[in-house]
């Protein structure tokens, strides 16, 4: 059986029904469980990759793939996806643990990688405002500790457990690659 977390992010690819990821996606190809970073290959030429096992998997789409192999996938510069695929006037924008990739036109896409000071500098106000809770764009919710590592929030009930909204270090969505900046500490609990 595919890791449940893992599984969950190849079904939310389209929204968070699963219909379309078999349309939008393909059908898993190939499951690899025993790498740093797991994933399920999928027939399209697209990958469902996890920073560790047990960790939510995120979609990186076919035109993306390509300039993110390049930079050397989830081991590379960008590193894994920290957010799902994001869609903004009908072009995927997605956050990385070392910036970004957005679509231009058509398939074109481009990588940005992020201001390292810059994205540093931001963890450590987090730290300094924590403990507490973030959220990416996604709604992808993070838990940062009083010792500055971040824990994946991966329910509902563990988030309100760990104070909901009322437990918010910012007002506004968090970038992957600041949250990447702090050291992972596996999975929230209450």
């Amino acid at each position: 059986m595919v890791e449940q977390a893992l599984f969950e992010g190849y079904h939310r690819v389209g929204g968070d029904d699963g219909a379309q990821a078999q349309t939008l996606a393909g059908l898993p190809v190939t499951v690899e469980l025993n790498s740093q970073h797991p994933r399920v290959l999928l027939d399209d030429g697209s990958v469902v990759v996890a920073e560790y096992l047990g960790a939510p998997g995120r979609w990186v789409p076919r035109p993306a793939v390509v300039i993110w192999d390049e930079l050397g996938g989830a081991e590379g510069d960008l590193g894994v996806p920290m957010a799902n695929v994001n869609f903004r006037d009908g072009r995927l924008l997605q956050a990385f643990a070392g910036g970004f990739i957005e679509q231009l036109d058509g398939d074109s896409v481009r990588a940005q990688l992020a201001d390292t000071e810059d994205a540093a500098m931001a963890a450590e106000e987090l730290v300094s405002a924590g403990p507490g809770l973030v959220r990416l764009y996604d709604e992808t919710a993070y838990y940062v500790t009083d010792s500055g590592e971040r824990q994946w929030v991966p329910t509902a009930e563990v988030w309100f457990c760990l104070g909901g909204e009322d437990a918010l270090l910012a007002p506004d969505r968090v970038d992957g690659w600041v949250v990447a900046r702090l050291p992972t500490a596996g999975n929230a609990e209450c």
